[in-house]
């Protein structure tokens, strides 16, 4: 089905608020401020809290819906679809903020192919104006934010993609195919619903698209960037192995094909005739699955190392500290694979030693680039 370019519907912008009382504010103002008068903006409070039941910002505007307790994010969702009016659905995280002409991006993205199931924003982080979440992918063991940490007007994330995954902080859906799938699985709570719910729409033939032209800064979206360690990792743990076992049919490893594109942009054909020294610095398990996708695309390996950090998407890494002295000055470029190209920025002492320019960064969210481009602020700079 192809819906109507000319005659947006109205929608419903549901709001699941648990916490947040910093952000919730700013995020109603922004929506109210972007939307049409028939539009719906419906935020259900679930809190066994009385305290977050005494929001009633802009009453006259917004609907009130009130459980007190405590949902978890997939079934205060599936709560608030039940309360909806229109049959256009927009699930909205309690910390985002909508960037001008943001409605129109969603509805044009979702009506201008058949068959779209879900479209989500394109995600950026509100301290740098850098991309959070553009599309997910798969990497047999991880789920990646394909091309996360990437300017927000790099190339590469200015045009539609049809994905496997998208996150659900703004998340456009049609809701009798929402409920004809069952909803978001509520036993996940708060992690990896959204990503089963695309997976099941792709099983019944919809597609997935992430939307170059709706933007919104996600406030609490980057536990990386914030240097915080990530809520319930433990938690994340026992339900991404649930996730997978529950969508193995239907999850595909695509992470090559984001990397390949990367690859293509980035590298010219002279950077991709050298021979380079690999220092593997990844955390994850599969960590030869990205020196094979580069040596698969003509990059030839001429050594070598694996030191794997302390931990998952470190703030940081010391490459004087973990590398020494010998690798510095290695007369061959080098290919940092890391786990985000970010971590290497402030290396200063490597770099005022150590000739860059041939060198090149690649990490697990399928970004490879060169590190003089880096440095200089040039990403996505012809």
């Amino acid at each position: 089905m192809v819906h109507s370019k000319k005659t947006p519907p109205s929608f419903s912008i549901l709001v699941p608020y648990h916490n947040g009382k910093n952000f919730i504010k700013a995020c109603l103002d922004s929506l109210i401020n972007t939307i049409r008068k028939q539009d719906e903006i419906l935020v259900l409070i679930n809190n066994s809290n009385k305290e977050f039941h005494t929001l009633n910002y802009h009453a006259e505007r917004i609907k009130y819906v009130h459980e007190y307790e405590n949902l978890g994010y997939g079934r205060a969702v599936n709560e608030a679809v039940k309360h909806a009016k229109h049959d256009h659905i927009i699930v909205c995280d309690q910390d985002i903020i909508v960037s001008n002409g943001w409605l129109e991006g969603i509805w044009k993205s979702f009506s201008s192919e058949e068959n779209v199931g879900a479209v989500g924003a394109k995600l950026l982080n509100h301290i740098d104006n850098t991309v959070l979440d553009f599309g997910i992918a798969s990497s047999e063991y991880n789920y990646i934010h394909i091309h996360a940490g990437l300017p927000d007007t790099h190339p590469l994330t200015q045009t539609d993609r049809d994905v496997q995954m998208v996150c659900s902080a703004l998340l456009l859906m049609n809701k009798r195919q929402f409920e004809l799938i069952g909803g978001f699985y509520e036993p996940f709570q708060t992690l990896y619903s959204d990503l089963d719910v695309c997976l099941r729409l792709k099983a019944q033939g919809f597609k997935i698209i992430a939307s170059a032209e709706t933007k919104a800064y996600h406030i609490g979206g980057d536990y990386y960037q914030l240097k915080r360690e990530y809520k319930n990792y433990n938690l994340k743990s026992d339900v991404k192995s649930v996730f997978t076992k529950r969508n193995a049919t239907e999850l595909k490893n695509d992470a090559a094909h984001y990397i390949k594109s990367s690859i293509d942009y980035s590298l010219t054909s002279d950077d991709k005739s050298k021979e380079y020294f690999f220092c593997n610095l990844l955390s994850i398990a599969n960590y030869k699955f990205y020196e094979d996708i580069i040596i698969s695309n003509g990059i030839r390996k001429y050594e070598s190392i694996r030191i794997a950090p302390a931990n998952r998407d470190s703030f940081f890494l010391d490459l004087f500290a973990i590398l020494g002295y010998n690798i510095m000055r290695i007369g061959v470029p080098i290919i940092y694979f890391v786990d985000r190209f970010i971590s290497l920025k402030d290396n200063y002492f490597w770099i005022s030693r150590r000739n860059i320019d041939s060198d090149i960064i690649v990490d697990r969210h399928a970004n490879v680039i060169r590190y003089r481009d880096f440095k200089e602020n040039k990403l996505g700079q012809a």
